[in-house]
């Protein structure tokens, strides 16, 4: 039985990242911070008839196409509590991919 890697969970407000700066090939369903003309911005990637665009997991946000002059930094390897007064400090960071049996 194969086991597949789930989708990059979504980041809670408040955490801290931590980029993985020498993954910045494209990978499908992950999360990567891209720095585009508006700031950097951390979003999903998805692949369609050989372009990327950029996914965000807000319906609020539109997908666009990875553009020319965005720049992918970094896969979104870690996301973790802000710091020891944040309300969720307790909890465990979770990592940036995790394995689900194939269905």
């Amino acid at each position: 039985r194969e086991l597949r890697t789930a989708p990059t969970p979504i980041p809670r407000e408040f955490c801290k990242r931590l980029l993985d700066q020498h993954r910045t090939d494209p990978l499908e369903d992950e999360l990567f911070a891209v720095l585009i003309e508006t700031g950097l911005s951390i979003k999903r990637l998805h692949q369609t008839a050989g372009r990327w665009f950029l996914v965000s997991d807000n319906p609020a946000y539109l997908t666009r196409p990875l553009g020319d002059r965005d720049r992918i930094v970094g896969q979104l390897a870690w996301c973790g509590p802000h710091g020891r007064d944040h309300p969720s400090s307790g909890s465990l960071p979770y990592p940036a991919r995790r394995s689900r049996p194939a269905s």
